[in-house]
């Protein structure tokens, strides 16, 4: 039998991910949307190719900003394995977000135009990935939003033991994490400007088990995601780590 490796461990997003401060957050395990992308180096148009000749129906929507930080939406049908452009032509600053109508056939790519750096990868069966707080701002007052993550252990049969969660980088530190009081939960808040209740959370480097410390084949722990920002907070464009860990046979 093999053991857990890492590519077993992976994020997903929560179904509810507002955009404001008075939509319905957190919620179940999203299984179509994870996290993870690189974020644009320099302002840049994109374009959307799949690795699978069948993707040719889909529509991705990518939302983001451009370098006025304004909020700006494209589109582009796949068309295979040919690349397509977003349309309208849209220099974008930064991605938010990246999601298909529908699931993917192949690998999907959105990259920088023309065979630029690639911004992010759709996994067959999957619809896109995303950024979290999407159109978070400062005001003149220190603001504390919250969203929600999963990890999912996706090994077929082992459990990972000794699972603990931990927030390993955070280079604007206005983040923390708290992880979930049950596996699989599918709590929601009222608004992400509202505190989760029973939620413990902690800054950098530090460790907090996964209920029961372990966290058994196809079962996902929820951790939810502080942000934290100043009063007239610069503009943040940045990331932060998140990891599971533990032990395997």
């Amino acid at each position: 039998m093999s053991p857990i490796v890492p590519a077993d461990l992976v994020p997903y997003m929560a179904v509810n991910r507002p955009e404001d401060d008075t939509a319905t957050g957190g919620g179940a395990r999203d299984v179509d949307n994870q996290p993870g992308f690189t974020q644009l180096a320099a302002t840049d148009d994109l374009e959307v190719l799949s690795a699978a000749a069948g993707d040719t129906t889909q529509v991705m929507t990518v939302d983001g900003r451009n370098d006025a930080g304004a909020f700006v939406t494209a589109t582009a049908t796949l068309t295979g394995t040919t690349a397509a452009i977003l349309s309208p032509a849209t220099q974008f600053e930064r991605v938010l977000s990246a999601l298909l109508d529908g699931d993917a056939v192949g690998i999907v790519t959105l990259r920088r135009s023309v065979a630029g750096a690639t911004v992010g990868t759709i996994p067959i069966g999957q619809r896109g990935f995303s950024a979290f707080f999407i159109k978070a701002a400062s005001a003149a007052g220190p603001v504390t939003r919250f969203d929600k993550m999963f990890w999912e252990n996706e090994h077929a049969t082992l459990t990972l033991n000794s699972a603990q969660v931990q927030l390993t980088a955070d280079p604007a530190n206005r983040i923390r994490q708290g992880v979930a009081a049950s596996k699989d939960d599918s709590v929601t808040i009222t608004n992400r400007v509202t505190t989760p209740g029973g939620i413990t959370f902690v800054d950098d480097s530090v460790q907090q088990s996964v209920p029961g410390t372990t966290l058994e084949a196809l079962t996902a722990i929820g951790v939810w995601i502080e942000q934290a920002l100043l009063s007239a907070d610069a503009p943040i464009k940045d990331t932060f780590t998140t990891e599971l860990a533990g032990t395997t046979i």
